[in-house]
């Protein structure tokens, strides 16, 4: 019988559910730094020939990073005593040390149109990731309080008032409503 991984009751992370949300996570710090990008390269004149603001870098960096975070945060979930925890305080560590090869841009200016407010606006790029990576990846993983591991196929607790349901056969995957039976 397959069990779903569950670490342990501090933190109750499902590792099936952590490439999903990593790959939630890659879309929508994407979605937000090129964004960001597009917004601030308008609104403050930032030469677009400033290499690290266009849109191939933001995408490739963005999600090596974001992937990156997945992987940790899987690895945390797995090996980890409280993977939430040490995931936030090594991402927040991670986040601080990323801040520094922006701050040296500002000081060697390796590329042209280098200026405080694009490097500001990489900054703001990091820590849009950060958030987005760290959010994600901590709540879309939780196991729902009170829930129990369930064996793949077995029958939900129909006492749940929203037991999560779902059908190897038929692939129906939705929530049962205990009062009508009715999946949602």
């Amino acid at each position: 019988m397959a069990y779903d991984k569950i670490n342990n009751a501090t933190d109750n992370i499902r590792l099936s559910r952590v490439w999903g949300a990593g790959l939630l996570a890659v879309i929508a710090a994407n979605l937000a730094n090129i964004l960001l990008g597009l917004l601030t390269v308008a609104a403050f004149d930032i030469s677009p020939a400033f290499l690290p603001l266009q849109a191939g870098s933001i995408f490739f960096f963005t999600t090596i990073g974001v992937a990156g975070a997945a992987l940790v945060f899987a690895l945390f979930a797995r090996f980890a005593r409280r993977p939430v925890h040490t995931f936030k305080v090594v991402a927040l560590v991670v986040l601080i040390l990323s801040l520094l090869p922006d701050l040296a841009l500002l000081r060697s200016s390796p590329f042209a149109g280098t200026t405080p407010v694009a490097i500001v606006t990489l900054m703001f790029m990091h820590v849009a990731s950060w958030a987005v990576s760290v959010s994600l990846l901590t709540t879309l993983t939780h196991k729902r309080h009170g829930q129990q591991p369930r064996v793949v196929g077995e029958e939900p607790d129909p006492d749940d008032a929203l037991s999560r349901t779902s059908s190897i056969e038929g692939g129906l995957t939705g929530y049962v409503r205990p009062e009508s039976g009715a999946v949602e």
